[in-house]
């Protein structure tokens, strides 16, 4: 369902109609959709990846921000490297900002470890080590700062089967707005019942089963696009 398809089925359960109470269900349904990505593994919905370049002699990365995209944010990096020719090279290794500390002194140099020196509200900020001494492109493999349904035709980055989980959410965050706790609390059951089912469809996607005495892994019927 598109944001406009859960707003209306919500403000017609109701029987809504004012601005008013639109803005507050898109906030509901937001802080519903962001809830269930977090609690189903954000890997699988919100999962990116970005290139940054480094500069000479700058061992900091102050934000993982795609050079090409700014809109393009990784809140939580997973593997970078720097995919240099011929051969390439392996991924840089992450360890502890402590690790990188207790590191002997090293002459600047393509970077081969990296570690996070800091969260915040909009991403978050890397040190590298050695230093660079040329201005590399890292790519960097993680998940993306998660973005608001804004306009009509936006659809949450979910399976569709399991929007009505959205739309259980947010009832029982407009019942709780007009202290109807018994509506709100029967709401708040069918949410929780669809998102443990939806956590259970996306931890079964891919599976490990033994034959003959080796485990492989076999894929399912369904994958997420990542």
């Amino acid at each position: 369902m598109t944001f406009l398809e859960l707003q209306d089925r919500i403000m017609d359960r109701l029987n809504l109609s004012t601005d008013e109470a639109r803005a507050r269900i898109k906030n509901f349904i937001n802080e519903r959709v962001r809830n269930i990505q977090t609690s189903c593994n954000m890997a699988r919905v919100r999962r990116g990846t970005i290139t940054i370049t480094t500069t000479n002699g700058v061992e900091t990365l102050p934000a993982l921000v795609d050079d090409d995209d700014p809109d393009l944010v990784i809140i939580k990096p997973l593997t970078a490297k720097i995919p240099l020719s011929p051969g390439g090279f392996p991924p840089l290794s992450e360890i502890t900002l402590d690790a990188i500390r207790r590191s002997p002194e090293a002459s600047p140099a393509r970077p081969h470890t990296y570690a996070v020196t800091g969260f915040g509200a909009s991403g978050c900020a890397l040190r590298l080590y050695p230093t660079p001494d040329d201005a590399y492109e890292i790519l960097i493999d993680g998940l993306l700062l998660g973005v608001d349904l804004v306009d009509d035709d936006d659809v949450p980055a979910m399976p569709e089967d399991f929007h009505d989980a959205i739309l259980f959410g947010a009832l029982a965050d407009e019942y709780d707005h007009f202290d109807k706790a018994p509506l709100a609390a029967k709401q708040e059951k069918k949410f929780e019942k669809r998102v443990g089912e939806l956590r259970y469809f996306i931890a079964k996607s891919t599976y490990l089963e033994r034959v003959q005495g080796r485990r492989m892994e076999t894929v399912w019927w369904w994958r997420p696009l990542i």
